[in-house]
Order: structure tokens, then sequence, then C-alpha cells
């Protein structure tokens, strides 16, 4: 298990880099970014390049966060005891790791989207959504039964 975690921030801390990568780019080409996209997925809003660091400032936030719940599973919450305490706690370390590297790797495909200056796919923001619905779904069937 600790392999897997370990494989889960080094993918975590690329997509990280990636983002601040691509934001760097975009303010060395001066470009005026899309900021902010209408109901059909088509660029509304245009500004400066700098607005797109916040996006890799969240991405680190969540990566500190998500890893101190990992290494501490003890502070999530779960509704009732677990039958082993080890496993149980493995499994929402698991847990949060997965959830982690989702979340930094939807504000990855945020960033690129921004890079490209292209359309916003919602049908791909919501297969994000469904996966974390799934991985949580499977996890609490598994928490259930620990």
């Amino acid at each position: 298990m600790r392999i897997f975690s370990n494989k889960i921030n080094v993918s975590s801390i690329f997509f990280i880099v990636l983002q601040i990568g691509l934001c760097v780019m975009m303010v060395i080409a001066r470009q005026d970014v899309p900021l902010h996209w209408d109901a059909h997925g088509r660029v509304d809003e245009y500004g400066n390049a700098y607005y797109v660091f916040i996006l890799p400032l969240v991405s680190i936030f969540v990566h500190l966060l998500m890893t101190f719940f990992e290494k501490h599973p003890d502070y999530c919450s779960w509704p009732r005891k677990f039958n082993d305490e080890r496993v149980g706690r493995m499994l929402l370390s698991s847990l949060v790791g997965k959830l982690k590297l989702l979340t930094v790797l939807f504000l990855t495909f945020i960033v690129c989207k921004v890079y490209r200056g292209s359309d916003f796919s919602y049908i791909a923001a919501s297969l994000f959504l469904v996966a974390a619905f799934v991985i949580i779904w499977v996890y609490a069937k598994k928490l259930s039964k620990a």
C-alpha cells in the first residue's frame, strides 16, 4: 500500500508542476487567457494570464491538506467503529489519496483548457465527478465491511 501511496504523491506533484509550467508559459506569452466559460462551454471572459496561477495554488493547498489526511486518517470521520481499525485506517487513507489525485488531475484539466484557450467540456468535467462518486461508493462498500 505504501508504494501505491508514493506513486499517487509523485503523480500529484507531477501534475502540479505541469500546471505551474503551463502558467509560466502563458505569462511569458503575455496573452489574455480564458477566465470563465458560459453554460455552453464557450469562453465569455478573458483576462490577464497571472490569474491562472490561482489554480496551481489551489492544487498545492489541496495536495498538502489531503496528504495530511492521508497520513492521519484518524482525523477523517466515519459514522461507525471499524471491526479492524488498521484496515479501516488503511482504506480511509487510500480513499483520500485517490481523491487527492483526482482533484489535482481535474485542476490540471482546467489549466490545460485555459492554456489552449479552447471551449470547456462539461462532459469531461462530468466524468471527473462520476469518477469521484464511483471511488467514494467503492470505498464506502469496503469501509462498511472493515
